[in-house]
């Protein structure tokens, strides 16, 4: 991606909340992103992670079954967010 601040909304973006933080707590990011993000900044826990919808053009919930699906491609990124603490509970 040449210019990060750019986002595609036909693309899977996630809106993703870490809990515990008072700063650099949310984040907009592509899918691609998701778990890299998650690694940097989620050690102490992830309070959401909605889904933008191009229809609504909205942030929305979606469940935790779903957000890995979008990941199954990617075998490295599903196989660390299927053992992230908030996906198995």
């Amino acid at each position: 991606m040449k210019n990060p601040t750019i986002l595609n909304a036909d693309r899977h973006i996630f809106c993703v909340k870490f809990m515990w933080k008072a700063t650099d707590g949310k984040f907009i990011l592509h899918g691609e992103q998701l778990a890299e993000t998650i690694k940097i900044h989620g050690v102490k826990g992830i309070e959401y992670i909605k889904m933008f919808d191009p229809n609504d053009n909205k942030f929305k919930q979606v469940s935790k079954s779903q957000i890995l699906a979008f990941q199954s491609w990617n075998t490295e990124t599903f196989e660390y967010l299927k053992n992230h603490s908030y996906f198995k509970k």
